[in-house]
């Protein structure tokens, strides 16, 4: 069995354009990730993801 190797490709959402953010989706796995506060958490609407 090989090992699992992952990696990531960091951006600050202050240079985050729609050509960057495609990149990151083409060229990796698909997902990006963001972090946001709890009080943007509370208003976003919960939806199973789908895998």
């Amino acid at each position: 069995m090989s090992p699992i190797h992952h990696s990531a490709l960091v951006l600050a959402a202050e240079h985050a354009t729609t050509e960057l953010i495609a990149f990151l989706i083409r060229y990796t796995g698909g997902f990006v990730c963001v972090a946001i506060d709890e009080e943007d958490c509370a208003r976003r609407p919960r939806r199973p993801r789908r895998m």
